[in-house]
């Protein structure tokens, strides 16, 4: 495709976020890409991608202070960051916590709309019992995705962060502080994450703007990797 060609410098480095139960690994082809003249960060979110699971509940805010150090830690005075998913989510909860370190955000099939109704919904999804017997091939990538950690551990977790995330969402008043660029990506078949939801989370930012990916599902593996690249391409440029 001709905008896989296409080359461009973004003015600040970005880090990439993966998403629940992901990891960094999954950005190997795209970070390969848009490392031409730019400066790509990524890393594994704690239990993530064989990175410890801590004693403590996962939380993103957990997350967020994960962000912010590896900010520190790498000298990096101001980003811009891509958010998959709860990728996503993390970086708009920094921010909001902490204005100024982040330039601009993109974000893709990022679910904002939690409430203790919508958690139970996704909690019911990662029932490790069931997903051993509907879906055999993604728990087999889920155990070599997060060895040496048990992924069953892993799934536990994250129903707790769900739960808690759905008692405390990011609420409309913390998206209007939000004074920087944030687009919203979101796929048109995405049975996650719905178009109409993404619609109305994105006029409450001051400085958004949302994109529709057409024959789109919600898994990364799924997303035509050369329209992301252009997408982002066309966003941090």
């Amino acid at each position: 495709m001709l905008f896989l060609q296409f080359e461009f410098e973004m003015k600040f480095p970005l880090i990439l976020l993966h998403g629940a139960l992901g990891s960094s690994s999954q950005f190997d082809s795209l970070k390969e890409k848009l490392l031409r003249n730019n400066q790509v960060h990524s890393f594994n979110f704690a239990g993530h991608g064989g990175k410890a699971i801590p004693d403590q509940l996962l939380s993103i805010d957990m997350f967020t202070e994960e962000v912010l150090s590896f900010i520190e830690q790498h000298k990096l005075e101001s980003v811009n960051i891509f958010g998959y998913s709860m990728g996503g989510y993390v970086a708009v909860n920094l921010a909001h916590k902490v204005p100024g370190k982040v330039k601009a955000i993109m974000t893709l099939a990022t679910k904002f709309d939690w409430s203790p109704e919508s958690s139970l919904k996704e909690i019911a999804m990662l029932d490790v019992t069931k997903m051993e017997q509907k879906i055999p091939d993604f728990v087999r990538e889920l155990n070599l995705l997060h060895v040496p950690n048990d992924w069953k551990l892993l799934v536990e977790k994250l129903v707790l962060l769900m739960k808690n995330l759905g008692e405390n969402p990011i609420g409309n008043d913390a998206f209007k502080s939000i004074q920087i660029p944030i687009r919203l990506l979101v796929g048109d078949n995405d049975k996650m994450v719905s178009v109409q939801s993404t619609y109305e989370v994105f006029k409450q930012f001051v400085h958004g703007s949302m994109v529709v990916l057409p024959d789109t599902l919600h898994p990364f593996e799924y997303v035509n990797q050369e329209r992301l690249l252009f997408e982002i391409s066309d966003f941090f440029k």
